[in-house]
């Protein structure tokens, strides 16, 4: 596969990576609400319906100490391993520490076995991190929606 520069960064990712990664991020326009489902709602919205709707929001924010883009970067991003290990709810059985755990091992698999480490997997991996973290004006008013 031929290099692809267009992570923004001037090290060169395998198209195949981005590919394989978009594919695995792609998971998240079937995978379900589960709150949705379990309230049996007739066309439950996806988490890429979420995440989208969660972004806009989010760029559409005017507060001078609010990063609009930023927040809709942390928007996009912050469901994103639920791509691999579903929505999990509270029933699910799956404790809140578990859940860390899975979602952080996610974002590992995505951010270094698919994308390699590249500088923009890593800068993907560390934006889910502070929305995880809640350590910014941005991150708690994503939080918030």
């Amino acid at each position: 596969a031929k290099a692809c520069s267009s992570l923004g960064s001037e090290t060169p990712v395998e198209a195949k990576q981005v590919i394989q990664f978009l594919r695995c991020a792609g998971k998240l326009k079937i995978e379900k609400r589960t709150g949705w489902v379990l309230r049996k709602v007739p066309v439950p919205e996806s988490v890429s319906d979420h995440s989208w709707r969660v972004a806009l929001c989010s760029y559409l924010i005017t507060d001078r100490n609010i990063n609009p883009v930023k927040a809709s970067q942390l928007g996009i991003l912050h469901d994103l391993a639920e791509a691999i290990v579903g929505d999990l709810a509270p029933s699910s059985g799956v404790s809140g520490k578990e859940k860390e755990k899975m979602e952080y091992d996610a974002m590992v698999h995505m951010t270094e076995s698919i994308l390699g480490g590249h500088p923009t997997a890593l800068k993907i991996r560390s934006l889910w991190q502070e929305y995880e973290d809640r350590i910014s004006k941005e991150s708690i008013l994503v939080k918030d929606f």
